[in-house]
């Protein structure tokens, strides 16, 4: 590959990559009009002709791994895969819009 051809890989690389990270943001400010109208609204769930918009809160409990290794179990894996829920874990209040 010459570097003339280099050159305009890198830069349709380049420009791909900035229009991407433009619609990223688009897409994130039409999330973000979507569930502050539906905060307004008091609501979690929209129906409208077309779709159907939930912004929900779930609770998800992971292995709180620094702890477990703060204890030296000499079996990480094992213990994790039979006793996983003997040991600490972190609660995480998430939301999400679908």
């Amino acid at each position: 590959m010459s570097t003339n051809e280099i050159n305009a890989k890198a830069r349709e690389y380049r420009e791909i990559t900035h229009f991407i990270k433009q619609l990223q943001d688009e897409a994130d400010a039409l999330k973000a009009a979507i569930t502050a109208a539906m905060e307004a609204a008091g609501t979690d769930t929209v129906e409208t002709d077309l779709y159907t918009v939930r912004w929900s809160t779930y609770t998800a409990s992971r292995l709180d791994t620094a702890a477990l290794k703060a204890e030296k179990v000499p079996c990480f894996r094992v213990v994790a895969n039979v006793v996983m829920y003997a040991y600490p874990c972190k609660g995480l209040g998430l939301r999400v819009a679908c």
